[in-house]
Formats: C-alpha cells, structure tokens, sequence
C-alpha cells in the first residue's frame, strides 16, 4: 500500500534518458538521445519548490475531502497541465510535472481534467498517466479559458455536491479575469493561483506609459486597471516634452494588487510566497484562493514553513559552463547568469554524453 500523500519525485534515475518524457506548466529543452527519442525540458529549483508545495498541499486537501459524507466527487483540474515530467539537471533526473503529482495523491481524487492547449503536450501527457492506470482521466487540448468557464464550471457546481481543485499555473498572462470571476461563482472550486509577476512588470515601462496593447492586456487579467495610472508621474525633461515616469513596482505589491482583485470575489486567500529565480529576481506569486477558512490556514502553514526553511538554504553554487554549453542549448545552462547547473567534466554532462539540443524555452 502506498503512503498517504501526494508525491513529487525524481524518476528514471540519474542521468537515465526516459523515453517520452516531457514538461509541465513551463518548457525548456529539447534533445535527442543516441539511443532513442527523448524530449527533456529542465526544471529549475523554484519551480520543483512550487511543485513541492502544491503537493503538500493536496495531501491536505485530498485527507479532509475524503472525510466529508456528502460528497460525491473531488475533481483536480490543472489549467495549463504541460506533458507531466521535467528534467532536473542539477540532480540529473527526471521530476513529476502537476498532474502526475495529483495522480499520485492518497487519498486519491475521484477525477482529473487535464488542459493545454498543445496536443503534442497532452499527448505526452497520456503516456505518462497511462502508468498510472486511471480511468478518471479527461484531457483536453485547446484554450483554457474557455473550457474552464463552458465546461468545468458548469459541471462542478456547489448544488451538485461536487468540489474541485483547480491549479492555475499560466505559461504567461494566458488567464483572464473574467474566467476567475466564473470559477468563483460556482462555490465549488478552489484555485491555486501562480501569478506572473515578472510578466505583469514587463508590460508596465519605467519611462513611459503602457501602450495599448499592453494596456488590453492588462484590462483582461485584472479586475480594474485604475491602479495602473496611479503608477506613473507626467514630468516634462529638458526640452518640455512631458514624459510618464513610473516609480519602483516590488513584487509584493504587485501580488498583493492581485490578491486584492480576488479577494473580492473569494471569501479566503492565503499569503502569497514569492517564487524567485537564481538571481533573486521575482518570477512568480503562489497563493491560495478558497471558500474555506480553513484551507487558507493550511496554505499560510506550508507556506510559512517553506519561507523559513528557504532562508536557511546556502546559496547554490555557480558553475562555469562547459565550452559549447549555450550554442547547443544545455538544459543546465543559465543564460542569466552564464553558468551551468549540470556537472562538468563528468559523464552526466550532455557534451560528454553525445546528446545534441535545440533550444526552446526554460521554465
């Protein structure tokens, strides 16, 4: 019998390419092994630690529905779900995406809902929870917001004594505001949101206002975007040309601006923890939005947790990349930082491995 909980775990062993392995919720790197096709895509430290938290936390929410007589179905939908395995190549194996962690949860939930709106990625995808031998298991290729308002929504209500879990991790600013609004009304969903943070900084300039199509963007992922124009002065240079200027935007307050917009719609949100990249730099806010008091306190409890124990960690060190690291798209390869995760000179490292990479993008 399997232990209760929902794991996120390393598969295939150290350095093993794993036939038809693949991504989730981000992307990365493509390479093809001698031996046989093999697609790998590398996962970075702070998106294995929000895998890891979204375990901790379906291990609690998966314990508590399952003790609650009158219902009748626990669904998990995962939004943007990806092919279900990333490569870690600091560790050199391969790492369980958000919908293989679900499928691993004990107590198990009675359905999955799958979305991406790449079919080779859903197609990957149901390789992998083939291994799993579930029957439960709807995949869906095609835009998130759509089926999550005409489908999801409509089929887990609060009057049909069903509840569902829904992971909103977006490739980008993919998620509207309108479809929050939607889950919301239904009563019966909670989400667990990772809002970009990074992406909404970039469509706000320093020295100039949005243009219009940032401007759009913005309008469909927030509630309101009065807030935006409060940013910015209007300061004429040298020349008397009036310019807009915005001041320093930090992460925390810009999750919290978004928090805000949901928390008029949820009763509940935890905290957000701010998920940062190998340079310090925020990427990401994971918070919980829920109509359960409760669950919030559960989440601010992980979250807490990790914080602190995130603290403590030693930084990681930096490695210098091998000779033709970038122009063949290492997955260990940082291009921020100009340095490699994997371990040089050693047989794990794809130079010495005779593995040859196409470049995509890193999660």
């Amino acid at each position: 019998m399997s232990t209760p909980g929902c794991r996120t775990k390393g598969v295939g062993g150290k350095g093993s390419p794993v036939a038809g392995d693949g991504w989730n919720n981000g992307g990365g790197e493509h390479h093809n092994c001698m031996a046989g096709a093999a697609v790998s895509r590398p996962i970075r430290p702070w998106s294995r630690d929000k895998l890891d938290l979204l375990g901790k936390y379906l291990q609690a929410y998966t314990r508590i529905m399952h003790r609650q007589p009158w219902l009748k179905r626990s669904s998990f939908i995962d939004a943007f779900a990806g092919a279900g395995q990333y490569f870690d190549p600091e560790v050199d194996e391969y790492v369980d995406g958000s919908p293989l962690v679900a499928l691993d949860c004990e107590p198990p939930f009675d359905e999955f809902w799958f979305i991406d709106l790449s079919s080779a990625r859903i197609a990957e995808l149901q390789n992998h929870a083939d291994t799993r031998g579930r029957s439960d298991i709807h995949f869906h290729t095609g835009d998130a917001n759509r089926f999550l308002t005409r489908d999801v929504a409509l089929t887990i209500t609060y009057d049909s004594y069903r509840r569902g879990f829904v992971f909103v991790d977006p490739y980008g600013l993919q998620v509207d505001w309108a479809t929050i609004e939607v889950l919301t009304a239904t009563k019966a969903l909670d989400l667990f949101i990772n809002f970009p943070v990074m992406g909404v900084n970039r469509l706000l300039p320093r020295d100039e206002a949005p243009d219009p199509t940032s401007s759009g963007r913005l309008k469909l992922l927030f509630k309101d975007t009065e807030w935006v124009e409060s940013l910015y002065l209007h300061v004429a240079d040298l020349f008397g040309d009036v310019r807009a200027m915005r001041d320093r935007l930090d992460a925390q307050r810009l999750a919290d601006r978004y928090i805000a917009d949901v928390r008029s719609l949820f009763p509940y949100t935890s905290r957000p923890v701010i998920m940062r990249n190998s340079v310090n730099a925020p990427l990401y806010a994971l918070f919980l939005a829920s109509h359960n008091a409760n669950a919030a306190k559960i989440t601010d409890s992980i979250f807490d947790k990790y914080t602190r124990e995130a603290a403590a960690r030693p930084p990681r060190p930096r490695r210098t990349p091998t000779p033709g690291c970038f122009e063949n798209g290492c997955p260990g390869a940082d291009t921020t930082t100009r340095s490699c995760y994997r371990t040089q000179s050693l047989s794990g490292h794809p130079q010495n491995r005779g593995l040859t990479f196409s470049h995509a993008r890193a999660v």
